[in-house]
């Protein structure tokens, strides 16, 4: 698996806000020469996060070009 876009999101100074404040595109390439399904996990690590509980949210939209 090949993942390019870099692994950070950096969002200095971020305040709450009801309005999405980063995006942060990326491409997780695999090379599958067998005839199984190639199955990958994707996670988010916060390091820090001073927000109250479940006031941080996130979404991954996939597309699948193969």
């Amino acid at each position: 698996m090949a993942y390019n876009g870099g692994p950070a999101i950096n969002v200095p100074n971020m305040v709450p806000s009801n309005s999405p404040f980063a995006t942060k595109t990326f491409t997780v390439t695999g090379n599958n020469v067998t005839t199984s399904t190639m199955r990958y996990n994707l996670s988010l690590k916060i390091n820090s996060n001073t927000f109250s509980y479940h006031a941080l949210q996130f979404k991954l939209i996939s597309t699948n070009t193969g």
